[in-house]
């Protein structure tokens, strides 16, 4: 069986600097295996290259060397991204476009076209109570509230690339990793 991650040598240079860019070492020659059904973290201080490793095996990010395989695959695999998904520290969502347009657009994403892509949306937006008006809201400040969308990918499935959702009423504390709990 092919190790779930794989990396060999994996590197990541970022310029630095305006009037004389100059490389910045994020990720220094990087190798690692991860064998299927191990339980792995990624442990270290602010800056040592666990958020660039994540980006590189993602392909948010490109590597300056070296390369990176994900069940056997190499990462850029079709097959191999429906079946994996990340969530980012601070995620960015397009503020106007609303819960349901921004659905739409990720199962697109994932490979899914036309009505199944709406219909897999609507399904998520009712699992988790979001109604009609809320439907209608853009992702930003609407209607006194926030609607924040965030994806759950805890589990490698292609059920859990389905999203999660909270409203956020003015003074409300809780927090998105609670209504993920709560869902799960």
């Amino acid at each position: 069986m092919a190790p779930a991650i794989e990396t060999d040598d994996l590197t990541k240079d970022f310029p630095v600097g305006f009037w004389r860019p100059r490389p910045y070492r994020a990720l220094d020659g990087l190798s690692l295996q991860v064998d299927a059904g191990e339980v792995f973290g990624f442990l270290g201080p602010n800056g040592s290259g666990k958020s660039t490793t994540l980006k590189l095996l993602m392909q948010l990010i490109y590597p300056t060397r070296g390369a990176a395989r994900i069940l056997g695959q190499p990462v850029g695999d079709v097959a191999v991204r429906r079946r994996i998904g990340f969530l980012a520290e601070n995620p960015y969502y397009y503020d106007y476009l609303t819960a349901e347009e921004l659905l739409v657009y990720f199962a697109r994403v994932f490979g899914y076209r036309g009505a199944d892509a709406s219909a897999r949306a609507a399904r998520v937006l009712d699992d988790v109570g979001i109604g009609h008006a809320e439907r209608l809201a853009e992702t930003g400040v609407a209607a006194g509230g926030h609607v924040a969308v965030e994806p759950d990918h805890a589990r490698v499935t292609p059920v859990a690339r389905q999203a999660r959702f909270e409203r956020h009423e003015a003074g409300t504390s809780s927090s998105p990793a609670r209504a993920r709990e709560a869902a799960l």
